[in-house]
């Protein structure tokens, strides 16, 4: 069987009227639709990114709700108790005046207390309890707000932190965190709600860097 041969685009003949306009005009409309294609390409990219960004923006933004629901809730509890106080009282001026003197009966039975027992050394293994039960308690009351503000409030600072880290008790309060964990629905969400709760405390209190960074590798670790 022969197969015949496909004739060949014989292209514009030499002696055709406006032969260049009309090469030009094919050399142009195919420059067009290059172009549109790049424009088209360029602007599938651009909504990929701007599609990832968005993505990640609203990952950030359910992790800030999150901690700010935490905080939220503690803010609310205290206006709660503040308010039922308030209530009770004819006005501000007599809430203040019973907190002043409140925190005046505070410091004389604090005195008071060093006065009978001065020269006894601080037990740093029940304050240790102390704040093991309240991690516990923090973690299964979804409660991340707290749980890096007591870590911060055990500690107090750096120095402290490094003498408890050679000791162990660290690692033991740590032990602790990691078992209430165990039982938490998302850890890691958690986690990194106590982190931006340790963060933002410190810039409040204008905490030392390196403490700062102590105490979130405690949590991350």
């Amino acid at each position: 069987m022969v197969r015949k041969k496909s004739k060949k685009d014989p292209g514009i003949p030499n002696n055709f009227p406006f032969k260049e306009q009309l090469l030009q005009q094919i050399v142009d409309e195919k420059m067009k639709a290059q172009e549109e294609e790049l424009k088209e390409k360029e602007a599938r990219r651009k909504a990929a990114e701007k599609a990832r960004q968005a993505n990640k923006a609203e990952i950030i933004i359910r992790q800030n709700k999150s901690a700010e629901g935490a905080v939220s809730k503690v803010v609310k509890r205290k206006a709660s108790g503040a308010e039922a106080e308030t209530k009770s009282k004819k006005s501000k001026t007599a809430v203040f005046k019973k907190e002043d003197e409140e925190d005046e009966e505070e410091e004389e039975a604090e005195e008071a207390e060093e006065d009978v027992d001065e020269d006894a050394p601080y037990n740093f293994a029940e304050h240790l309890a102390t704040s093991a039960g309240a991690i516990t308690q923090a973690v299964n009351d979804n409660n991340a707000f707290l749980l890096g503000k007591n870590i911060l409030t055990t500690y107090e600072c750096l120095d402290v932190y490094r003498r408890e880290q050679a000791s162990g008790s660290v690692r033991t309060l740590q032990k602790t965190m990691m078992t209430a964990l165990q039982r938490h629905p998302d850890p890691p969400m958690f986690i990194a709600n106590a982190l931006i709760t340790v963060g933002t405390v410190a810039v409040i209190k204008d905490i030392d860097p390196d403490f700062e960074l102590a105490i979130s590798e405690f949590l991350v670790n």
